[in-house]
Order: C-alpha cells, then sequence, then structure tokens
C-alpha cells in the first residue's frame, strides 16, 4: 500500500461501481445496467427547466454542500461525477441526506445517472422495509478441512474462538507475504498521541479497544483446501500489552493475531504509539477508523464488545459458500475468456526481499485539466487513470491494436458488505480487470468501457472473487494493481488524539521487518498457487498535483522501469487534455 495512511492520504482508494472507490473508504455496487432505476434520458433535457421536486432540490442543496458546486450550475441530469464527487464523497452525502430524512446509501449515490434517478431511488427506499440483522449460521468447513486436527496442532481449543474462511484479500496478503520473505504487508506505523490520560489509562483504552475489534484478535492458519485455503481464528480473549514484549514461550506458536503496538512517553501529554499490524487485517479505511475509535476511547467513550462480529461472520460466510462460488464463477469464466496475464516487466532474479518504491508526487503538477475531463464526462478520474495505465500497460506488452490487457485493482467493496458493518473491519478485495483494446480506442472510451465493466464486476458477489480462483477457472494470473488513493480535505476532529506520523519513502522504507515472535507465522504455508507476487500503481490528487507511485520487489520491476511507468502514464493523461 505504499504511500498510502499517511496524514492527508487518510484512505486507500479502490474502484467500484460506477467508477470506484477506494481501499478503504466508501463503498458502492453497483448492479447491472438491468438493476437501476429506469430514467429515460430523452426526458432529462426537457426536465432541465422543469421545477425540481422537493426531493430532488434537497438531494441538490446536499450535493452543492460537498461539492461546493454553485447551486445554479447543478443540472437534474448531474451524477455524482459530474460534480467532481466519488465513491469517498458519496458516504457524506449520504449521511447529511440521511439527516435530512432522505435514505440514499453511498451505492446508491454512485449507481446513479442522474439526480432525477437519485430521488427516484430515495423514493422506493422509503417503500421497503429495511432489513433485518439475520443471525448466521456456524460455518461448516468443506470435507477436505478437520477443523479440530488443525486447531489442536496450534494449540487453540474448539470452545475458545470462532473459526470463519479467510477473506480474498486476507489470503493474497498472507501469501505476498510469504512469498516475499516477509518484506511486504507488515508495516509498521508510527502514531503520536495526544491525551492527559497516563499510561495505565491507555493501556485500558487498548485493551477495550482489543474486545470490541475481533480483528486485533484474529490468526490465520493454512488448510491446504484449494476452495478454503485459509481460516480466520478469532480468540474470544486475547491481551496484548503496550509495554511488555510477549512471553518467550508465545514466540514459538505460529497461531497468534498479527500484530503488536509499545507505547512511550515522549513529553508530557504526548506519548510515542508504534502499531505494527498485518495487512490481512486492515484496509484503507479500517485502519483509520480503528485509531479514530481508540481516541474515542480515550476520551471515555463506552467499549461495545465484538461489535460488529454478527455481520462480520455474515461477510466471510456468504463469500465461501458453494452457490455463491458457482455465480462468480460462469461470470469470471465469461469475463476473462481469450486473455492471458499481463506482466509490467520482466522478471529478474533479483533478492525478493529488495524492493522499488518509487514515488514522482509531481508527476502532473496541475491536476486540473484531469479533473475538467473527468467532470464533463461524467467518467470517475480513476476510471480515466485506469484507462491510462491500461495503454501503457498494452504498449509495453507489444498487445495488437485491438488485443486485451488484464490487471488487478483495489476494491473498497464496502457496499458488499452489510451496511452495519463497522467501518474497522476490512472489506477491501483485489480483482482483475479486462480492457479491450486501450491502444485503438480513444482514452475517453476506454474509460467508459472501464466505468461500466467496474460496474458489473462489484454487481451481484462477482467482486468477492479470489484470486486463486481466477487461476483455477481461467488460467489468468494478475501481475500489477492499480490502487487509487483518496486524499481527504479533512484534517480530522478535534478529539482525534491518535494521528499517524508521515514517514520517508526510500526503496527500503516498505521493507517490513517480521519481529521474531511472528518468524513462526511467516514460515506457514500462507502462498497458493496461482497468485504471483506482483507490482502496485498507487495514484493520488493532492493539493492540485496527481502523485504517481510504484511499489513491487525488484524481482519484478527495476527502479528505472517503475519511472518509465510513472511518466508514461502521466504523458497518456496530459496527452487526452490537449
Amino acid at each position: 500500500m505504499g504511500f498510502l495512511i499517511q496524514p492527508g492520504s487518510q484512505e486507500i482508494l479502490s474502484f467500484e461501481e460506477h467508477g470506484v472507490s477506494i481501499c478503504g473508504m466508501a463503498p458502492v455496487v453497483l448492479g447491472d445496467g438491468s438493476s437501476s432505476v429506469p430514467v429515460d434520458s430523452t426526458d432529462l433535457a426537457s426536465e432541465e427547466d422543469r421545477e425540481w421536486s422537493q426531493k430532488e432540490a434537497e438531494i441538490r442543496n446536499i450535493l452543492h454542500q460537498v461539492s461546493c458546486v454553485p447551486i445554479a450550475s447543478i443540472r437534474i441530469s448531474d451524477n455524482l461525477y459530474h460534480l467532481g464527487l466519488d465513491s469517498i464523497s458519496a458516504i457524506k452525502v449520504s449521511s447529511l441526506l440521511r439527516k435530512n430524512g432522505i435514505n440514499l446509501r453511498p451505492q446508491d449515490l454512485v449507481k446513479s445517472s442522474s439526480i432525477a434517478e437519485m430521488a427516484q431511488r430515495a423514493t422506493q427506499a422509503q417503500a421497503i422495509p429495511s432489513e433485518t440483522l439475520e443471525l448466521t449460521e456456524e460455518w461448516v468447513p468443506p470435507d477436505d478441512i478437520n477443523l479440530e486436527v488443525l486447531l489442536r496442532a496450534y494449540g487453540i481449543e474448539k470452545e475458545d474462538a470462532e473459526v470463519l474462511p479467510a477473506l480474498p484479500m486476507q489470503v493474497y496478503m498472507l501469501g505476498a507475504w510469504q512469498r516475499a520473505e516477509g518484506s511486504v504487508f507488515f508495516p509498521e506505523f508510527p502514531c503520536q498521541i495526544k491525551t492527559s490520560v497516563d499510561l495505565n489509562g491507555i493501556q485500558t483504552a487498548w485493551d477495550k479497544l482489543v474486545s470490541e475489534v475481533p480483528l486485533l484478535r484474529t490468526c490465520f492458519i493454512p488448510t491446504q483446501s484449494p476452495t478454503i485455503p485459509v481460516l480466520q481464528v478469532v480468540l474470544k480473549s486475547h491481551k496484548l500489552s503496550l509495554t511488555l514484549d510477549p512471553p518467550k514461550d508465545q514466540s514459538t506458536q505460529a497461531a497468534q493475531p498479527l500484530v503488536r503496538a509499545h507505547i512511550t512517553l515522549q513529553e508530557d501529554c504526548i506519548w510515542s504509539f508504534r502499531l505494527q499490524i498485518h495487512h490481512a487485517l486492515y484496509d484503507g479505511v479500517s485502519l483509520p477508523a480503528l485509531l479514530r475509535r481508540l481516541s474515542q476511547l480515550l476520551h471515555g467513550s463506552i467499549a461495545v464488545e465484538n461489535n460488529g462480529l454478527t455481520q462480520w461472520k455474515n461477510f466471510a460466510i456468504r463469500q465461501a459458500s458453494e452457490a455463491t462460488q458457482k455465480d462468480r464463477q460462469a461470470f469470471w469464466k465469461a469475463y476473462l475468456h481469450g486473455t492471458s496475464s499481463s506482466p509490467i516487466a520482466a522478471e529478474s532474479q533479483a533478492d525478493v526481499k529488495n524492493r522499488i518504491s518509487y514515488l514522482n508526487e509531481s508527476a502532473i503538477a496541475d491536476a486540473s485539466q484531469i479533473q475538467a475531463i473527468s467532470t464533463q464526462s461524467g467518467t470517475s478520474l480513476q476510471s480515466w487513470f485506469l484507462a491510462a495505465y491500461a495503454k501503457v500497460l498494452a504498449t509495453q506488452n507489444n498487445t495488437p491494436t485491438n488485443g486485451s490487457v488484464v490487471f488487478g485493482m483495489y476494491l473498497a467493496n464496502r457496499a458488499a458488505a452489510s451496511d452495519r458493518l463497522p467501518q474497522v473491519y476490512p472489506t477491501l478485495n483485489l480483482v482483475p480487470l479486462r480492457v479491450d483494446s486501450p491502444i485503438e480506442l480513444p482514452l475517453s472510451s476506454v474509460a467508459k468501457n472501464i466505468q461500466r465493466d467496474i460496474h458489473q464486476i462489484t454487481s451481484d458477489g462477482r467482486s468477492d472473487v479470489g484470486l486463486w480462483e481466477i487461476d483455477q477457472w481461467t488460467g489468468v494470473q494478475v501481475k500489477s494493481f492499480v490502487n487509487f488513493l483518496s486524499l481527504s480535505d479533512d484534517t480530522g476532529s478535534v478529539e482525534n488524539s491518535v494521528t499517524v506520523l508521515s514517514q520517508e519513502i526510500t526503496d527500503n522504507s516498505y521493507h517490513h521487518h517480521v519481529p521474531a515472535q511472528f518468524e513462526a507465522a511467516r514460515q506457514e504455508s500462507f502462498s497458493v498457487n496461482g497468485i504471483p507476487l506482483a507490482v502496485d500503481v498507487e495514484a493520488s490528487v493532492g493539493k492540485g498535483r496527481l502523485a504517481i507511485g510504484i511499489f513491487g520487489s525488484q524481482q519484478q520491476i527495476s527502479r528505472e522501469e517503475a519511472a518509465l511507468v510513472a511518466s508514461s502514464i502521466a504523458d497518456t493523461l496530459r496527452h487526452a487534455t490537449e
């Protein structure tokens, strides 16, 4: 995840429904076109001059507040992207609308092709009874997983834990961590806590957080099963000291939560807090939410034990069901038919632990023109970036003008989970994206087609796919991923006393160290066939500039190749504005 979760880059961006989303924030589940509310586009032009309904006007007012676009300039035919908003902004819009009695989920906003459609969706939502939270039955593993034997091997009593299938994202992160010999996806976040609470009070708040958030008590166990390769085991109780090293005998246990934290006093009321947490346990939305929750507990908020665990169980079990696997298999086999893997560069024999962390913070010094074509076209900025990367990848692979490329993207996937799933739970997934004729078609067409495909991928549970399933079903392996980071202009509430400190980015800065207590876990058989090491292409727009980062092992890409990829993407986007 390269340079995200730094101050000012609060969440990881990913792509979803109509356009995208962040690896973090707001979700969106877009359905196919068939699932959207029918609004006759020929009627929209004639509607521009009609009087707005009360609901449409209220929605317009909230969109004005969030986008800062003058009310007089907002048309009834505008969607979020026309106003410079995205799926992250949709969360704020949804929240403000709810306060005004209008029930529109972020995914409803992103799916809507116009304000008129938003109003229609809101009217329909009033007529639909709210969903009730159904308790999931206990998960029953497939026959090739002997749960009792596995748990016993790791010293865990069945009654002391909740056992669930690991999410596809978790399988990916653990496998990549092992393949890279521990050099990725186990970062340490240096934080600062400003509080008058003493050490005991901070430890108490942390203990409450651990009791409230099951992810901080979650272990992972590999199974060797082709359908459920990894289990997530939620310990019913677990203590984690902020000042003491773990007991000597604990370091020999492979099955322990991949989390450690340490705190020291810097000066009066200012503490240094270092949180090391495996990426299988967080995403770009859940980590900031976790730190915000710690801040709230420091301010005396009441802890809710196992908050959201039922929703989390539903989320994990649903993805692993045989019925949903068959449904998504049919889609992905058809979607990727006739394609093959598209490498970003030729592999070398370099040490896998040697990392490349290339970042050009001003790849495009003035991003206003790119943002303008995004709002004019109603196509998300993220889709434009994906289109530019597709052109670069096709050129590097000497793809025929009418050929296709395949790469991956980070999906926030928040709408795929229950609306009631707290943000401290990660919903991120990494999924393939097929781009047809990126060389032949103009960039605007490629971007629109990508937005359409993301719409399809994020419908009907298709985005819950595992990359090992993609390999089993299609033979396609993903060699690179695009992750669009969202830079929040919200500096955070005054009460947020826990902040992440910025770090200088160098090639070694993302070479993550594996503490001795987790070395046994790193040597577990987490790697799954069909999921090779990949390169991450990350981007963000902040302070009027487009930043592009390329992160990966020197086995996958050299620093010179990384710089060329970044500059080529920037050049492609510049040409689109000329």
